[in-house]
């Protein structure tokens, strides 16, 4: 799908899925980043210089102007459906009851939560609130500890 939009010039907006409720915009929460090609980025910065997308929230800015611009958020689940950009830290991506008594995240998430390990891809790309050793912890979780269970029945 990605690549079908690469090739129509269409630009590729990539990150966390929020939706605000009964509004048809989608945008991605800034914490765990984002990812933008080369017409995304032209189209946010033409939109931003024109000031047609106004807000206090950076990430919704964002989302704002590539919106008018056509420029639509992908899902960035894996096959399994489970999230490659996270806008938590490891623990709390992966911690269910937490996770659940987070009322505005539920709100901002209509097309639902994965909860504990099912939460995170071994292809995540991105956590949010992470320091220097958290970043080397969760990589050798994700890569081995993670990607050995999935394949392994024991």
């Amino acid at each position: 799908e990605i690549q079908r939009e690469r090739r129509s010039g269409k630009g590729v907006y990539l990150g966390h899925r929020m939706k605000i409720p009964r509004e048809k915009m989608a945008y991605t929460s800034g914490g765990g980043g984002y990812l933008l090609d080369r017409v995304a980025t032209r189209e946010l910065v033409h939109n931003m210089e024109k000031h047609k997308c106004q807000s206090n929230a950076e990430d919704l800015q964002v989302g704002k102007c590539l919106f008018k611009s056509d420029i639509v958020v992908y899902n960035t689940t894996d096959a399994a459906g489970e999230e490659m950009f996270h806008p938590f830290n490891p623990s709390l991506s992966i911690d269910a009851k937490s996770i659940q008594s987070l009322d505005w995240y539920v709100k901002y998430r209509p097309m639902g939560i994965k909860l504990g390990l099912e939460a995170v891809s071994v292809n995540t790309t991105t956590f949010h609130y992470m320091r220097g050793g958290d970043q080397v912890e969760a990589w050798d979780y994700l890569t081995h500890c993670k990607s050995s269970s999935a394949t392994d029945p024991n």
